[in-house]
C-alpha cells in the first residue's frame, strides 16, 4: 500500500485499537507462569507503542506531504522513472486523459523531466486553467500569454504538497469564479532532490545543480511544453520554499518579477553533510545582502510571518530591515499561528490578493 494511500492512516488505526483491546484483555487475564506472563505484556506494550507512533507518523506525513513514498522514507533511490525528453513536443487533446481534473475544471499534469543545464532528472507538476483545456478539447492552440506562478515545497517536502496539502489549485479555481483572480498557469517542481539532503535551492560545488534546474530547467521545460511565451514570472514558497523563493527572485531579476515567502527564513541553513569549506562558499555567495547590493533586483516581495513562529519570525525582522527602496514590500502577520500546514492555509487567501496584484 501507498504511503500516501487514504486508507492507510485508518487502517492503522484500526489495528491500534485492536491491539489497546488485546494488551486490556491480557491485563486482566491472569497466568500461572509469572515470567511468561511479563514478556507477553512487554511485548503487546512495545508492538502498541510502535503503532501509535507508526500511525501518528503517517498522518502527520499525509498532511504534510513530506515524503510519497517508502521508498523516499527510508532514504533509497527509486528505480529510474519513466523520463520525458526535455525536447518533446508541445501538449496535446490526448494529454487531458492523463490529467487529473478538479471540481473547478483545471487540469493537473504530472511530468518527470530531465534537466539539461542541471542534469537532474525529477519530477513536476503543472496545472493549466479551465480555458486552457477548453481550447484543448476544441482542437484550437491555447494562448501563450499565461501568467506563470512557481511554487516550492518546503523540506522535508514534495513538489504535490502545495496541491494535495494547501490546495492551491482549488483555491485559485474558486478565486477565479468569484473573479478575484485571472488564471493562471502553476508549476510545482520537486527541489528535494537526493534523499534527506538539503539543497536550499542552491548550486552545490561539484554537486547538485538545484537553483538552475527551478530557474532554468524546469521554467524552460513548462514554457515549451505548454507554447508559452518566455517571461519573467512569480515565485512561491513555504518553509524552505520561501527562503529559496526570495533568494532566487533575488539571484535572478531577469526571470522573476515577484516573490512570496510564507514562514520561510532568510539565511540558508547548511546540510550537515557538506564540507567546511563548501558551507564557508555557499555562505558568502548566497548571502541576500551581498546580492540586493549587488544585483539591486526591482521585485515585490510578499511576506507572511506568525508572532509563534518565532526562527521565521526573527529571521525575518532582520531581512525586512536590510530591504532597499527598489523591492516592493508587503507584509502579513498570522496571530496564534505556528510553523505548520494550519497556519501556512490562513496565508492563502492573502497571497491570491497578493498575486492578483503582480501578474
Amino acid at each position: 500500500m501507498l504511503l500516501t494511500s487514504p486508507q492507510l492512516p485508518w487502517i492503522l488505526s484500526f489495528t491500534t485499537a485492536v491491539m489497546f483491546y488485546i494488551a486490556y484483555k491480557n491485563l486482566i487475564r491472569g497466568t500461572k507462569n509469572q515470567l511468561l506472563a511479563k514478556l507477553r505484556s512487554l511485548l503487546i506494550l512495545a508492538l502498541l507503542c510502535l503503532l501509535v507512533l507508526v500511525t501518528a507518523g503517517v498522518f502527520l506525513n499525509n498532511y504534510g506531504q513530506f515524503y510519497t513514498s517508502w521508498s523516499e522514507l527510508i532514504g533509497r533511490r527509486q528505480a529510474a522513472p519513466l523520463v520525458i525528453d526535455q525536447a518533446g513536443s508541445t501538449i496535446t487533446k490526448s494529454d487531458i486523459d492523463k490529467a487529473k481534473i478538479t471540481k473547478g475544471g483545471s487540469a493537473i499534469f504530472h511530468r518527470t523531466i530531465r534537466g539539461p543545464l542541471s542534469s537532474i532528472t525529477s519530477d513536476i507538476y503543472i496545472s493549466v486553467p479551465p480555458t486552457f483545456i477548453s481550447a484543448l478539447r476544441a482542437g484550437q492552440i491555447p494562448k501563450n500569454d499565461y501568467s506563470i506562478v512557481e511554487f516550492l515545497p518546503g523540506f522535508p517536502g514534495h513538489a504535490s504538497a502545495w496541491i494535495n496539502g494547501l490546495g492551491i489549485v482549488d483555491q485559485l479555481d474558486k478565486a477565479n469564479a468569484e473573479n478575484r483572480f485571472k488564471e493562471i498557469i502553476g508549476i510545482f517542481p520537486q527541489i528535494n532532490i537526493t534523499p534527506k539532503f538539503d539543497a536550499e535551492c542552491m548550486n552545490i560545488p561539484g554537486g547538485q545543480q538545484t537553483e538552475t534546474w527551478i530557474t532554468s530547467d524546469v521554467i524552460n521545460y513548462s514554457n515549451l511544453w505548454l507554447a508559452q511565451n518566455p517571461k519573467p514570472i512569480t515565485i512561491v514558497g513555504y518553509s524552505t520554499g520561501g527562503w529559496c523563493a526570495t533568494m532566487l527572485a533575488f539571484r535572478n531579476p531577469d526571470k522573476y518579477s515577484a516573490a512570496a515567502s510564507i514562514a520561510g527564513y532568510y539565511k540558508p541553513i547548511l546540510d550537515r553533510k557538506l564540507s567546511k569549506e563548501v558551507k564557508v562558499q555557499l555562505s558568502n555567495e548566497y548571502d541576500l545582502s551581498k546580492i540586493l547590493l549587488e544585483k539591486k533586483p526591482r521585485v515585490s516581495i510578499f511576506v507572511v510571518d506568525s508572532i509563534n513562529d518565532p526562527e521565521s519570525s526573527k529571521s525575518t525582522t532582520q531581512f525586512l530591515k536590510s530591504l532597499p527602496n527598489e523591492v516592493a514590500l508587503k507584509e502579513i502577520i498570522l496571530k496564534g499561528s505556528g510553523h505548520n500546514f494550519s497556519a501556512w492555509k490562513q496565508a492563502i487567501s492573502p497571497l491570491i490578493d497578493w498575486l492578483s496584484g503582480v501578474i
